[in-house]
């Protein structure tokens, strides 16, 4: 998988996003506010950037981390 460069946005039969594969350089997601998350993911000097909304409070786990994630925030655990 490491060798095919991903662009992909799949719709599904609504027209709703359902899937997004995107080999990125940098991937962030940001919560703005309650039920909104923004995410980018950046390749060389270009980005695709997605708002994710809900009525609801999104909650997201970090559920695997192969790569060692940190919690660089002030504070942070």
């Amino acid at each position: 998988m490491a060798d095919k460069v991903w662009s992909a946005v799949r719709l599904d039969a609504a027209g709703q996003v359902d899937d997004v594969a995107v080999t990125a350089d940098l991937f962030r997601l940001e919560r703005m506010d309650t039920g909104v998350f923004w995410a980018a993911a950046y390749r060389g000097g270009k980005r695709v950037t997605f708002l994710i909304e809900s009525s609801a409070p999104i909650t997201v786990h970090v559920s695997d981390d192969d790569i060692g994630c940190k919690d660089d925030s002030k504070g942070g655990r």
